[in-house]
């Protein structure tokens, strides 16, 4: 699928190259209890996605900034609106612990071949994600990510998240490259493939519904495939 002007290709990082072990909605659900929620999985999984898309909104009224501390409280928050029957900060504060441990995460299972490609043809590859800090040190854990070693970039660091134009100027600035030399390979249409796609990269969406008018994979592996 890559054509050959492609020289570099970035990666979303959660859902598309990293992946948790364990149903996060479960994991959520079991913390909560643990700490004395009596919220049902269900009623864990309901409320979700209203607030995760609440602190979007918020951010996008505040023109996608962002920094550590930000990040923090965006996920302090959620947890505050799925668990309103407990006092939180104990909660979050493992829950936030859990997702920063690299034992809790695995790679997509095309990664390695996918990467050994790229290398073979000379791209480079980086990792650009709305994360923290905490990406980093998971990214650490994996030898199959050097590669991105020194291309790995969270929206904490650079103070702006996807889909802010911004985020996608600094991917072309760190290589140097044309855009339409650039591929960015991510899950959510909204904060990966619409804004790569207007940025002039070559956008690819990894999901399992086909849409003809996008380009889409099912699996990674499809980046590499040659028609």
């Amino acid at each position: 699928m890559l054509p050959n002007t492609i020289q570099c290709v970035y990666f979303d990082a959660v859902g598309t190259l990293l992946l948790p072990k364990e149903s996060v909605m479960e994991v959520y659900w079991q913390t909560g209890r643990k700490y004395g929620s009596q919220k049902t999985l269900d009623q864990v999984r309901t409320s979700f996605f209203p607030l995760f898309h609440l602190q979007e909104s918020f951010d996008q009224q505040n023109s996608w900034q962002t920094s550590e501390v930000r990040e923090r409280d965006r996920w302090q928050q959620i947890i505050r609106g799925i668990f309103d029957d407990i006092d939180t900060d104990d909660c979050f504060q493992e829950l936030w612990d859990y997702f920063a441990a690299p034992e809790h995460w695995k790679l997509d299972e095309d990664t390695q071949n996918v990467f050994d490609f790229c290398a073979q043809r000379g791209l480079r590859v980086g990792i650009a994600s709305n994360f923290d800090e905490r990406l980093f040190r998971i990214c650490g854990h994996f030898p199959e990510l050097l590669a991105c070693e020194e291309r790995i970039c969270s929206s904490s660091r650079l103070g702006i998240r996807k889909p802010a134009p911004q985020f996608f100027d600094f991917i072309q600035n760190q290589v140097g490259l044309n855009r339409n030399q650039i591929a960015y390979v991510g899950d959510d249409f909204f904060n990966d493939y619409a804004p790569s796609h207007e940025a002039g990269f070559f956008a690819v969406l990894k999901t399992d519904q086909r849409q003809s008018e996008f380009r889409t994979i099912a699996r990674l592996l499809e980046l590499v495939e040659t028609e």
